[in-house]
């Protein structure tokens, strides 16, 4: 004789009190065995559907308010990073509309070679914060740098990085077209 089977009438099942006894023999002709097992009935089909809704809200609030922390946490705000001032350049017969930071000093970008190491000591970096885009003049961006150990974003006019030089004071443009570095004019 073989083990009662549970009745199945729906996907899932819960323990009764209530027992069967079944007998068969287990290990040869004169053992015999009781053994007691539980009957299984059908859960009510509110009390699952309860549950499962219940698990699914849960699920969809916990998602979005990941979704929401992870998508503010991405966002940037704007910063104006940069101002467009005219300025007199040796060797122009005019003032060139350029670029300048918000303190005013004259704004360079770099020859081909770039600038790392100690040319960043003469011409140091434009940069922003960490979740702000530069504002100021159409064109602007920036782009992640590694300056030693710390990772920033450093300010892009039309794909050039922006630079300062240490030898201007004021609103005086005394880097341009010094070891290659151009005054960043607007438009150019």
């Amino acid at each position: 004789m073989g083990l009662p089977t549970p009745i199945r009438s729906g996907a899932s099942y819960v323990p009764s009190d209530q027992t069967q006894s079944a007998s068969y023999k287990e290990a040869g002709p004169s053992l015999m065995t009781d053994v007691r097992l539980k009957s299984w009935q059908p859960r009510r089909a509110s009390l699952a559907a309860a549950a499962v809704g219940t698990i699914a809200l849960v699920g969809a609030t916990s998602s979005f308010i990941a979704a929401t922390a992870q998508g503010a946490s991405a966002a940037t705000r704007d910063k104006k990073a940069v101002q467009i001032v005219s300025r007199n350049i040796s060797g122009e017969t005019a003032p060139v509309t350029m670029l300048a930071t918000l303190k005013g000093a004259s704004l360079y970008t770099p020859p081909a070679s770039g600038c790392t190491g100690g040319c960043l000591t003469v011409w140091p970096a434009l940069y922003v914060a960490k979740g702000y885009t530069p504002t100021g003049v159409a064109g602007l961006g920036e782009i992640a740098v590694t300056v030693g150990n710390k990772h920033r974003l450093q300010v892009t006019y039309l794909g050039n990085r922006l630079y300062t030089f240490t030898g201007d004071s004021g609103s005086t443009v005394n880097g341009n077209g010094v070891a290659g570095f151009m005054a960043a004019v607007v438009g150019g």
